[in-house]
């Protein structure tokens, strides 16, 4: 497996940011398809120029992050234009060979037989399907809902671009579920994996943490509920987890993810130097 960076995390311009995270001794990194530097809609030039730079400096884009939240997922009638940004989005990906785009799609419905999960589905074929044409994966992110039931939504999706987008932490801080489960459980599917830690404080609800506004329903912030933490300091188990990723042949990317604290940097070096002594 290969050891990459959430390149927003470090909080730093494109540039800065890829030679820290090559400084730090890793050989890749995600990055969001809308950044000041990688966007929609950029020349063959500007493409070939990042590319470029990325070569130079033995770095290459592990995944781009394309979400531009879930009401898509819902609403597709009124976020058709959210829909086609993210093909184009594809069409990004395509261009830099990238081969994952991650996403969060909202929270899949328990119950199968509603317009609700019928909707969701018909939109993530639609978007699979379009990143299947150019050899990408549109890869849905964990923890939103447990494992088995986004195994089972994926299961009926009948197109060669799906996939997973891994996320230890979300399993752990918002399910209370043990991401070894979740890893056997969706083992056809894992495409991509952050690598970040967390602690669940209390069970969160998750519709009015992350679908609240498609719901109309008060926002449940995770304050109380969860708490992320630096690599190894969380509930994830990481011998066992990376075992299991190992066990089920995942060889990626483990992108680094850290969303919050007050010195990123030495929470990602921290993190680097964590999983090199793991892997």
């Amino acid at each position: 497996m290969k050891i990459g960076i959430f390149l927003e995390s470090l909080r730093k311009e494109f540039k800065e940011g890829v030679l820290l995270a090559k400084s730090m001794g890793v050989n890749g990194f995600q990055i969001y398809a809308g950044s000041p530097t990688i966007y929609v809609g950029m020349s063959k030039q500007a493409i070939h120029d990042v590319k470029a730079f990325l070569d130079d400096n033995g770095m290459e884009i592990s995944a781009f992050c394309g979400d531009m939240g879930n009401k898509m997922f819902y609403f597709p009638n009124e976020m058709r234009e959210s829909i086609e940004h993210q093909k184009r989005v594809v069409d990004l990906a395509e261009g830099f060979g990238v081969n994952v785009i991650t996403t969060h799609v909202g929270v899949i419905p328990e119950d199968r037989n509603t317009k609700m999960y019928d909707t969701m589905k018909s939109v993530y074929t639609e978007l699979a399907n379009c990143a299947a044409n150019a050899n990408v994966h549109f890869a849905i992110e964990t923890g939103p809902e447990p494992s088995i039931r986004l195994k089972h939504f994926l299961d009926e999706i009948e197109s060669k671009g799906k996939g997973v987008n891994f996320d230890p932490a979300n399993l752990a801080m918002v399910q209370g579920e043990n991401p070894v489960e979740g890893v056997y459980n969706l083992r056809d599917y894992i495409v991509h994996t952050h690598a970040k830690d967390g602690k669940m404080l209390k069970k969160i609800c998750s519709e009015a943490f992350y679908i609240n506004e498609v719901l109309g329903i008060e926002h449940q912030s995770e304050e109380g509920y969860f708490l992320e933490t630096p690599l190894g300091d969380g509930d994830v188990i990481w011998k066992d987890y990376l075992g299991a990723l190992k066990a089920v042949g995942y060889d990626k990317f483990l992108t680094i993810e850290r969303e919050v604290g007050e010195d990123p940097v030495a929470d990602i070096q921290k993190a680097v130097t964590f999983l090199k002594q793991e892997i």
